[in-house]
């Protein structure tokens, strides 16, 4: 299989499209087991693909033989397929400016001799790089536009529809269908209200309820993303974001004028319905998944409800439901169902025997009853104006729809909630209340026993994700009728439809076979075995868990297959690995442990696909996958090692080994020999000549402060460095036990991980401080992933120089192919070569040591880390960088460029990507003015318009706050100035500060000292500012919740100050 797949990687061959039954190959039904494959497929290149686009296979009949006969059905391109699939002019586009290819395809086309007829020679260079752009980005695009294109589809009577009148008018009439009203059950909805406990309290009410402000309005613009696709209007949210100055005031006001007055938003609520395949040949609309694109305007509306909506339902919503909520996690459902399952399976011996039921309800978002939302919310408890703005959100739509890119059709719909609105997921979970409610309640009643894996478990008869649930309980009459009934009243009230086909339910081995028909015949569901998956994750595990994940690596190998390394930077490659490859398989091990076998299939296909393999032959891997798996600050890439990160979900003693004490009275914990001090993988102290059953809060003065003296006079200095690094909270707290290294106090697997890793590498020698220092320094430098991952190479000696490949017997010499020098060390090749000899000279750069062409990559980079700022050594990287990528083209015999203008092109390209860099969208807060983080780096300066200082309104006062430390650490100081709406200075504070503190835990100290300064003053601080938007958004309660480090408790007592 794997030589098949690499063959067609090669071949650059994709499956042709198939029509008729799936699958190609049956047995005959041998010794009376059918069984069923598809084996036989098609495949073309993509120049046959791209000019017989409707060609398919179709799957004939067997005629005897055990497989199908395939018929390959080449469709031509006629005079009316020219005319409704015409070739677009050329035109370049903007966007491919931001991609590193495009030069390089350009440089690669664009041919440089001289030619007798220049302006022949010009036009065909014009034309061969159109037509190299053109397959470039084809190749990028094509794809998945014609995986996504309606081409035919099969209407209710069975009939092929292809004219895009009818294939509009088809969609047009279902959605049409889908969103009418069925008609509300009065009956129905008051038995499913009267299940239902009020939930919400007065204080959520009272929140709900506040006036929004202009910031909810930017807080929810800036929680869009930029580039996602826009409305009907066309204007995406990088548009109001990037142009907020202009058009924020009027698009603020009338946001505010509906969120607060109720406005009609009628003009505003215009959704385009978008259809997205759900399977590989969709043929029926059923097939296809609808995606509502929303206005940004509209967005603005709903986000900000949702807001601060999505405080309140954590504590509104039953425990049953897992989904969309703070606090509660996908993975919590799935172990709960699995050890369910588990249970069940076993059963084998007693009187009663258990069913689960797996749900599936059709269009379970588009099905959903107005009217009954409407009541549920009133029932929970939401106050009347919340619900009224609520349902003006969800009823003033109208829809429109996407057809192969031309907008179709106006529906105005009467129910359904729309994928894409941002809370349509919060009010579905409303509507879920009501089945957990109806369930609850048979439950109470007797009639509906759940599963309960032991006499001291709690009873579980439901467990809820949006629309997939599961159903447990005995096997009884009584139980099967009281599903029956719920089931019921839920589709008569809220609109719900059972999807046969996909519900399905499964029995403990002791059940009988008449109890099992008895549930068939009265819920009219399909028997299986056992459900095979909840939430894309198996319900069960037998012995050969190696088969059971083995679809995890097919799908990153077609993942991968399907982008093509070669069309990729090496930077794009990285981001593409670590946001979307890494997540496949961490989201199963987030509940499994992978089997040491798929783990070693997929760490390869991975770094196959890093170093730019071809799948006809694999690129040279220059260094080990281990190497690329440490940290940026250790000299890796900051790739995740598969085994060590399920190590950070598996193994319980990671959750021990960072423990420490927090101290808050400090009555709990003993100075010798409970862990609470950093500093150390012990947190002991080194050296302690106190009474050794003292607690810490000897040491503690009453005013809650540390007992210097006393401290100094039991502990060593470097123990009491450590201890006044501890922050002593004024509004103090019982000792409490968190996790050391994690930034919020409790376990992470981010934090399970780097402890893992460094356990691992105790007894190996680490970097040292200088080597991790001047990796920090590189990694933070204003330049482009590409140029950074080359200097990593240049350092780790990863280039394809010539000793290095005749190391590898691919060449015959170590000799330098430019000027015959008879060792091509990477020095040489960058530095002392007579090509970058000229180029060094005219960017005169002349103090380079004479004997760099014998210095290592990491020597080379302290030379040149020592005597630059940050700015000249973005320059120099650069200019290296330019160096070695002409060298290449040279070598593949491209007419060499000279020194100057390459230099000139090392400049340009920087300063290019510094604009490119130059406008960070801002964040803002409603208790602060924030600015975002800038890198304390020199390279800052580089960066076109600066920030500067914005006055407080007339009458008011700014407080500024800052922390900085000397070059080597060992003095920290806080600094504050106050002025008013002239710039005057009115106070200004500094403060010494003695101990171990991260960057963060300075900024925070900061504001400690400096808010009771001012009020000692008498100097009421209306706007506080700093640079450091971390402890402004934890101020703002934007942080995660359950933060119980030192850390947060500085944060709490900001809070209490201000």
């Amino acid at each position: 299989m794997e030589d098949s797949r690499k063959i067609l990687d090669y071949r650059n061959m994709s499956a042709v499209p198939f029509k008729g039954d799936k699958f190609t190959w049956t047995n005959k039904n041998y010794n009376g087991v059918l069984i069923k494959e598809r084996l036989d497929r098609g495949f073309v290149n993509r120049v046959w693909g791209d000019v017989f686009v409707e060609s398919h296979i179709s799957h004939l009949d067997f005629y005897s033989s055990d497989h199908r006969a395939i018929e390959y059905v080449v469709s031509l391109p006629t005079q009316s397929n020219r005319e409704v699939h015409h070739q677009s002019r050329f035109r370049f586009a903007q966007f491919w400016l931001k991609d590193p290819d495009c030069q390089e395809i350009i440089a690669t086309n664009w041919a440089q001799s001289q030619a007798e007829n220049p302006i022949s020679f010009l036009l065909q260079n014009i034309a061969d790089c159109t037509n190299a752009l053109q397959s470039w980005h084809s190749n990028k695009a094509k794809s998945r536009y014609n995986n996504n294109k309606i081409k035919t589809l099969l209407d209710s009577n069975g009939r092929t529809l292809t004219s895009e009148a009818d294939l509009a008018n088809e969609v047009s009439s279902h959605f049409s269908s889908l969103f009418t009203a069925m008609g509300a059950d009065d009956e129905a909805i008051t038995t499913t209200l009267e299940a239902i406990t009020p939930s919400i309290t007065a204080d959520m009410k009272i929140f709900l309820l506040k006036e929004f402000t202009s910031s909810d309005v930017e807080d929810a613009l800036h929680s869009m993303a930029p580039d996602k696709s826009p409305g009907i209007d066309g204007m995406s949210a990088m548009f109001y974001q990037q142009h907020w100055d202009i058009v924020g005031p009027l698009v603020t006001q009338c946001v505010l004028q509906i969120l607060n007055d109720g406005a009609n938003l009628d003009e505003i609520n215009s959704a385009l319905i978008t259809l997205i395949p759900k399977v590989e040949q969709p043929t029926r609309i059923s097939e296809y998944r609808p995606i509502s694109l929303c206005s940004v305007l509209y967005k603005l509306v709903s986000k900000a409800i949702v807001n601060r909506f999505k405080t309140a339902p954590p504590a509104a919503i039953s425990q049953n439901q897992s989904a969309f909520l703070l606090g509660r996690l996908i993975t919590d459902n799935v172990v709960l169902a699995f050890e369910l399952v588990h249970y069940l399976k076993n059963k084998k011996q007693g009187r009663l025997g258990y069913a689960t039921l797996k749900l599936d309800m059709i269009k379970a978002f588009d099905r959903v009853e107005w009217i009954f939302l409407e009541k549920v919310m009133s029932k929970m408890g939401f106050d009347a104006k919340w619900v009224d703005l609520v349902m003006l959100c969800v009823s003033s739509s109208t829809l429109s729809f996407n057809i192969n890119g031309v907008v179709h059709g106006l529906v105005t719909p009467q129910r359904g909630l729309y994928q894409g609105d941002a809370v349509s997921p919060y009010l579905f979970l409303i509507c879920s209340e009501g089945l957990s409610a109806l369930l609850r309640k048979q439950e109470e009643l007797g009639n509906l026993k759940g599963l309960s894996i032991s006499r001291s478990a709690p009873s579980v008869s439901h467990l809820l994700f949006a629309d997939d649930s599961l159903l447990y309980c005995q096997a009884t009459e009584a139980s099967c009728q009281a599903i029956n009934r719920v089931l019921d009243v839920y589709h008569r009230a809220s609109g719900q439809l059972l999807n046969t086909e996909k519900t399905v339910m499964s029995f403990s081995p002791n059940t009988s076979a008449v109890v099992q028909n008895r549930f068939h015949s009265v819920l009219g569901m399909p028997i299986c075995e056992l459900h095979e998956k909840y939430l894309g994750l198996p319900s069960y595990a037998g012995r050969d868990k190696k088969e059971l994940f083995s679809n995890i690596k097919d799908c990153i190998w077609k993942l991968m297959n399907s982008w093509h390394a070669k069309l990729f930077s090496i930077g794009g490659r990285k981001i593409l690995l670590k946001a979307v490859v890494k997540s496949i398989p961490t989201y199963a091990m987030s509940s499994f442990s992978l089997p040491k076998k798929i783990c070693q299939q997929i760490e390869p296909m991975i770094a196959n696909f890093w170093w730019g393999s071809n799948t006809n032959k694999s690129k040279i891997h220059w260094k080990k996958w281990s190497l690329l798996c440490q940290s940026k600050a250790e000299g890796g890439l900051g790739f995740r090692s598969l085994r060590i990160l399920i190590l950070s979900w598996l193994r319980r003693d990671l959750l021990v080994k960072g423990l420490r004490w927090k101290i808050g009275f400090g009555n709990k914990v003993r100075c010798a020999t409970d862990p609470w001090l950093p500093g150390t993988t012990s947190f002991l102290p080194f050296s302690y000549s106190g009474d050794r059953e003292f607690t810490v809060e000897h040491y503690i003065t009453p005013d809650r402060h540390w007992d210097l003296p006393l401290t100094a006079s039991h502990f060593g200095n470097i123990d009491v460095d450590r201890i006044l690094a501890i922050p002593l909270s004024s509004n103090p707290r019982e000792d409490k036990l968190f996790r050391h290294h994690s930034d919020c106090g409790i376990y992470t697997v981010k934090s399970g991980y780097h402890l893992a890793e460094r356990l691992g590498k105790l007894n190996d020698s680490s970097p040292s401080d200088s080597n991790r220092q001047w990796w920090n320094r590189l990694w933070s430098l204003s330049l482009p992933k590409k140029v950074k991952i080359f200097v990593w190479r240049v350092i780790n000696n990863a280039l394809p120089t010539a000793p290095n490949l005749q190391y590898r017997k691919i060449s015959p010499t170590t000799a330098c192919s430019l000027c015959n020098y008879h060792w091509e060390s990477v020095g040489h090749a960058l530095f002392s070569c007579s090509r970058p000899r000229q180029v060094w000279s005219q960017a005169k750069f002349n103090h380079l040591p004479l004997n760099i062409k014998n210095l290592h990559g990491p020597d080379i980079f302290s030379y040149l880390t020592a005597g630059c700022n940050n700015v000249e050594l973005e320059k120099i990287l650069c200019l290296v960088w330019c160096i070695w990528t002409e060298r290449n083209k040279e070598l593949h015999q491209t007419k060499p460029k000279q020194a100057k203008v390459i230099c000139t092109f090392a400049e340009t390209y920087l300063q290019r990507f510094y604009k490119a860099q130059a406008h960070p969208i801002h964040a803002s807060g409603s208790s602060a003015s924030v600015q975002q983080d800038v890198p304390a780096s020199p390279s800052n300066a580089s960066l076109p318009g600066p920030i500067r200082w914005k006055p407080p309104p007339p009458g008011f006062y700014k407080l500024n706050v800052d922390a900085s430390f000397d070059s080597d650490g060992s003095i920290i100081s806080n600094g504050a100035v106050i002025r008013d709406f002239f710039g005057d200075v009115m106070g200004a504070f500094s403060k010494p500060l003695y101990g171990w503190y991260s960057v963060k835990e300075m900024e925070a100290n900061g504001l400690i000292h400096s808010l009771p300064w001012a009020l000692e003053n008498g100097l009421n601080i209306d706007f506080v500012e700093t640079d450091s938007l971390i402890v402004v958004n934890a101020i703002n309660k934007k942080s995660p919740l359950n933060c119980i480090s030192f850390y947060h408790d500085v944060i709490d007592d900001i809070i209490l100050l201000s």
